[in-house]
C-alpha cells in the first residue's frame, strides 16, 4: 500500500465525459476552493507465488485509490459537479436519483524546498455520505468543515509506453526531479490546470 498524507492545494475536478475501451475525454477542470488536507491512498492486492516450497514471485496487483478530502466548504456549483445533485436559479436540488459523476482530479504539493508537485489522477467518484453538522451557536462559534471520500481506479482506454499497453490511474511531474531534457513534462507543469494532462513523450 503507498500512501501519501500532505498539505494540498490548488484542487481541481473535471467531469469525464466519456471512458471506455476506445476512448476517454473530459471537460475543462474547475477550482474547488477552501481545501484544508488530503489524503491519496493507492491500494495494492499482493499474492504469492509458490512453487517448489519456495517463494517464486511476488504479484502486487493495483485495486484502487482511497480519496479522503477536507475543505471549508463546498458551494453548490461543486456539489452538483461532485455529486450529480442539480444546481439551478440559485436552488440546489437533491433528488433520489443522484448519482456522483465520474471525474479526474487534479491537485499540487508543496516540497520542503518549496518545489512543487503536481498530480492528475483520471477517474473515480466522490461520495457524500459524510453529511453535515448543524449545531446551536454558544459562546465560542464552532468551525465547521466539509469532508469528502472517493474512490479512483484505473481508466479504461489503453495507452501504449514503450510498446506495452497500460491502463493508466494517474501521472505526476515532481519539479524537483526535472532536467532541461525533460521539454514535454516541462511544459505540462506550466499549464497543469487548464486541461487534465496525458504524459508526451519524445520522438
Amino acid at each position: 500500500m503507498k500512501s501519501r498524507s500532505r498539505f494540498l492545494y490548488n484542487v481541481h475536478v473535471a467531469e469525464v465525459t466519456k471512458n471506455d475501451d476506445s476512448t476517454y475525454t473530459v471537460g475543462t477542470p474547475v477550482f474547488v476552493s477552501g481545501a484544508i488536507k488530503g489524503k491519496v491512498t493507492d491500494n495494492y492486492a499482493s499474492e504469492d507465488l509458490y512453487s517448489e516450497n519456495m517463494l517464486e514471485e511476488v504479484i502486487n496487483d493495483y485495486t484502487s485509490t482511497e480519496m479522503n478530502f477536507e475543505f471549508n466548504a463546498l458551494s453548490p456549483s461543486e456539489q452538483a459537479l461532485l455529486f450529480g445533485h442539480i444546481n439551478k436559479e440559485g436552488y440546489l436540488i437533491k433528488t433520489a436519483q443522484d448519482e456522483s459523476k465520474e471525474v479526474a482530479l487534479g491537485f499540487a504539493s508543496e516540497r520542503a524546498n518549496g518545489k512543487m508537485e503536481v498530480t492528475w489522477y483520471y477517474c473515480g467518484k466522490f461520495s457524500n455520505s459524510e453529511g453535515d453538522e448543524y449545531e446551536t451557536k454558544g459562546e465560542k462559534t464552532p468551525t465547521k468543515t466539509k469532508s469528502i471520500k472517493g474512490k479512483f481506479y484505473q481508466r479504461r482506454k489503453p495507452t501504449v509506453i514503450d510498446g506495452k499497453s497500460k491502463n493508466l490511474i494517474s501521472t505526476t511531474v515532481s519539479e524537483e526531479a526535472l532536467t532541461v531534457t525533460d521539454t514535454n513534462a516541462l511544459a505540462a507543469l506550466d499549464d497543469w490546470f487548464a486541461a487534465v494532462q496525458e504524459p508526451t513523450f519524445a520522438a
